[in-house]
């Protein structure tokens, strides 16, 4: 039988024969031009030169066929982030930027997410993974390894076959110029703390080749307490073109990111009285004063205080509130207390350490191979292989904030933490990691007739990506113990931090250990054949009509490989035996249309389709989910004006998506059953299905109104619905829900009673929310951006540049009333402005520019809730439906650049 790594092996030294026997044909073909006769020299039709972009306008895209064509001729709705545009508004990555393109955002509404930094929404609906040089793509590319992003909105399985209904955004790398020796040193701080410094050099290596590098170092402070991102980032490129028709070029990056990230701390202890307190354990029952009690064995160690060593606090008390997220302002849900404030002093506020990183490490290794052939042919080879571990220490990223109401310590000596607020964790790291293979061939050939111009593309993709998640806990030593369980309560460690001590970083006791567990782990290969064409055609006396049919055929497969558990243990013992969970072909196609009424305005329509298989998904029963199926078309108007300084698009548009992934409900179904039951991961992670509809107007201008004057709006009304959705968690809980109501009614404890009606409550809210013509959670009424900068080249105010910005972002639906799933609760509207003054003077004889940035200028920090933060929350007896959570913008902050060239 043939090994995974046979396999891989085999398919990387396939590519590699690929290229290498395609680049010696390719320069063995002899000039097309004989000696004497003149050059005649055509562009690639697989590259774009970033080259032609000026000011904030890109002239042409692949990301409407896969063809370098004009933006005026493409009928599709794609948008670019220019270099000089990412420059002005000081963006550090695509997820800065993108918020300033049509309809898209951010999915981090709510908070940072460690284990994906890189996700953007595009019309309210969500966009497909991204792609770097065509290439796939899991990484929130830096902006200074990067040339610019090409935002393809809409389905659109010819340039990235696997894209969601939203769209999907191409990062261009920097690539080596020819002929041009140039260096540039930026240097970019920040009021919140920390410095980046970045080198970019290009050398010309004679006249047929050169290559670049790229150097970043970034360690900034974010505005919650103790967060941070570090960034370290290398890029290598070079380009040769042995032969006049001849280009070969390839890359090598290499990022390692480091974050601290957190959310705010929650409620727990607001059904303490406020006065009682624990001086001896009990063992049955619980405390007077609304003291909940530590059923099982409770390891717990200090960091702040390791003298303590490990104490088990079974049998002692605890507290237990709301589950509401802590405000600066107190929501009149949660009452006051006696002895314990119900705010928190700012926004900021949290319980992590400063230890608790996220790291994201990548490699990237590229080649690419384009060859002409004559004056039609075109050829293209290229392969990427890349690696990504994602290592995430998942400390005090939330925290329920409890109140030590114990007066001793287990031992009988005097708690010195007693009256302290605290959070207490289960430190369990996860470690996901890509590895990635693929390569792709692509030909193209230009021909004409008396009636119409065409140019015609042939292509193959292979992609193999090993996708592995593993998870790990800290634990207590279980030779401690006796018992060999990692699972078991007595083996189970907790840090504890108090309010007192959260400027110390997270220590372990040196009784601990750290385990791999063996279940909720995934070894998964999915593997792409890819086959597509193209024919644009430009049609009839002017060339005024341009067209384009693309069919591209997909075949997926997916094994899986379980991971074993020892049955003893519970460690992990070894991967199982592979199994193939999909295996399916999916066809698209992709139809489209511009006419040029005049020079200036064009009418177009498209329809496109495209899949996404974003994940290997299992639905509840362990069964594979097949991929998603997107489709829409649009219409609209392309317009360029006064010589190419104003260009944009008005757009209707018109999609649907079909057996989406939804999250499963298996975190709160499992957490109900350990409550009532012990019972942990009865129902293992699942994925359930749904359908979306989406359709709206978008309008793009873009203008380089002079030579100092750069203008950009856009506005969108984008309406996104939902189709039908959650069908097996629905019938999962109606089976189980009188089993869990009569194991509730046995239950004495508040705690347990209030944690499981809330999972059921959060579960039903999960599929009675999801009714067909629902506006789909976080759906925006409209966004809007308009940003301008404007540079004085003469007079006083020479070098001097101003420009300023605003996002405007309509009501966002965010909820629903229980019982009415068109009920609709919104978070308010809101524009957040940024403004930036620039100086560029010279310095021994180099340009130098100074520049400062503000966003969020107006410091508006309003708690806007999140998408699913409503619940029942019980006070005092009564029970209300009221908001749960919240998220904010990030505060007013300063940055300042200052960018060297020579």
């Amino acid at each position: 039988m043939t090994t995974h790594r046979q396999h891989r092996l085999f398919s990387r030294a396939l590519a590699c024969a690929l290229l290498s026997s395609s680049s010696a044909w390719l320069f063995a073909q002899p000039d097309s031009n004989p000696p004497g006769q003149s050059e005649t020299v055509v562009l690639s039709p697989f590259t774009v030169s970033t080259a032609q972009d000026t000011g904030y306008i890109a002239s042409a895209s692949l990301s409407g066929g896969r063809l370098n064509t004009p933006l005026k001729e493409t009928a599709a709705s794609v948008s670019v982030l220019t270099r000089e545009l990412l420059d002005d508004i000081a963006a550090n990555n695509f997820q800065d930027a993108a918020e300033w393109s049509v309809s898209a955002r951010s999915n981090y509404i709510n908070e940072p997410n460690p284990f994906n930094d890189y996700g953007i929404t595009f019309r309210n609906l969500a966009g497909g993974y991204n792609s770097r040089n065509y290439f796939r793509w899991y990484v929130n590319s830096d902006s200074f390894l990067t040339e610019r992003y090409d935002l393809a909105r809409g389905p659109n399985s010819i340039v990235f076959g696997d894209s969601g209904i939203g769209g999907s955004i191409n990062v261009a790398s920097k690539r080596a110029r020819l002929g041009r020796q140039f260096s540039e040193v930026q240097v970019r701080w920040r009021d919140l703390g920390g410095l980046r410094v970045g080198l970019d050099h290009n050398q010309p290596l004679g006249e047929k080749a050169a290559v670049r590098a790229v150097l970043l170092r970034q360690e900034f402070d974010e505005w919650q307490d103790r967060t941070r991102t570090d960034f370290d980032g290398l890029l290598l490129t070079g380009e040769w073109r042995p032969f006049r028709n001849t280009t070969v070029w390839g890359e090598f990056e290499y990022g390692n990111q480091e974050r601290v990230v957190t959310n705010r701390p929650a409620d727990q202890f607001t059904r303490w009285d406020g006065t009682t307190a624990v001086t001896a354990p009990i063992t049955s029952g619980n405390f007077a004063g609304g003291i909940g009690r530590h059923t099982s064995d409770r390891q717990v160690f200090v960091p702040g205080n390791p003298g303590l060593g490990l104490v088990n606090w079974r049998n002692w008390g605890n507290t237990g509130g709301t589950g509401i997220r802590l405000a600066p302002e107190r929501w009149s849900v949660v009452p006051s207390h006696p002895t314990v404030a119900t705010t928190i002093p700012d926004y900021a506020t949290n319980f992590v350490a400063e230890n608790a990183v996220a790291g994201n490490e990548h490699k990237s290794y590229s080649l690419f191979v384009e060859q002409q052939v004559g004056e039609r042919l075109f050829l293209e080879a290229a392969v990427n292989y890349f690696y990504q571990r994602r290592d995430v220490n998942n400390s005090f990223y939330s925290g329920n904030q409890q109140v030590d109401v114990n007066r001793l310590l287990p031992n009988g000596q005097n708690n010195p933490y007693f009256g302290q607020s605290y959070v207490d964790f289960n430190i369990a790291p996860q470690v996901q990691s890509h590895d990635q293979l693929e390569y792709r061939a692509n030909l193209a050939y230009l021909f004409d007739t008396s009636f119409a111009d065409f140019r015609a593309l042939v292509g193959y993709t292979f992609r193999d990506d090993v996708f592995k998640v593993k998870r790990f806990k800290w634990n207590v030593d279980e030779a401690l113990s006796g018992n060999l369980n990692i699972d078991a309560p007595i083996n189970q460690l907790y840090l504890r931090r108090h309010e007192s001590e959260l400027g110390l970083p997270l220590l372990y006791p040196s009784n601990a250990t750290y385990v791999e567990r063996g279940s909720q782990i995934t070894n998964r290969q999915g593997v792409w054949r890819s086959w597509q064409g193209v024919l644009s055609g430009r049609w009839f006396e002017g060339r005024k009509l341009t067209t384009l049919v693309g069919y591209r055929r997909d075949n997926i497969t997916n094994d899986n490989r379980p991971g074993v558990a020892d049955p003893a243990t519970l460690r992990f013992f070894g991967w199982g035996p592979g199994s193939r969970n999909l295996d399916e072909t999916v066809d698209n196609w992709n139809l489209s249309a511009i006419y040029q009424l005049t020079d200036s305005l064009g009418i177009y329509a498209s329809k496109a389709d495209s899949y996404d298989f974003s994940n290997a998904a299992t639905d509840i029963n362990g069964a594979g989910i097949p991929p998603i199926i997107s489709s829409g078309w649009e219409a609209g108007l392309r317009f360029e004006m006064f010589d190419g300084r104003v260009v944009g698009s008005v757009a209707y548009y018109n999609s649907e998506q079909e057996n989406r992934r939804e999250g499963g409900a298996s975190g709160d179904i499992n957490t109900i059953w350990e409550q009532l039951t012990g019972q942990t991961d009865v129902v293992p992670s699942y994925s359930d299905t749904s359908s979306w509809k989406g359709d709206g107007f978008e309008f793009e201008a873009i203008a380089n109104l002079t030579d100092r004057f750069r203008l950009t709006f856009n506005i969108a009304f984008p309406e996104a619905k939902q189709g039908v959705g959650y069908l097996a968690t629905k019938a999962y809980f109606d089976e189980n829900l009188p089993t869990w109501e009569s194991l509730l009614a046995q239950q004495t404890g508040p705690t347990i009673v209030n944690t499981v009606n809330q999972r059921i409550s959060a579960i039903r809210n999960r599929f009675e929310g999801y009714t067909e013509g629902r506006v789909l959670n976080n759906s925006y009424d409209y966004t809007a951006n308009i940003l301008g900068s404007y540079s004085f080249r003469q007079g006083t105010f020479k070098g001097l540049g101003v420009g300023g910005g605003v996002n405007f972002r309509g009501k966002r639906l965010v909820g629903n009333r229980l019982g009415d799933a068109y009920d609709y609760l919104y978070a308010d509207a809101y524009a957040t402005a940024s403004a930036w003054v620039s100086y560029g003077f010279t310095m021994f004889d180099h340009p130098l520019r100074l520049q400062l940035n503000v966003s969020n200028l107006f410091d508006d920090q309003q708690m806007q809730p999140t998408s699913g933060g409503f619940g029942n929350v019980t006070v005092n007896g009564v029970t209300q439906f009221t908001q749960t959570n919240y998220t904010v913008i990030a505060p007013r902050t300063f940055t300042l650049t200052a960018t060297y060239k020579f």
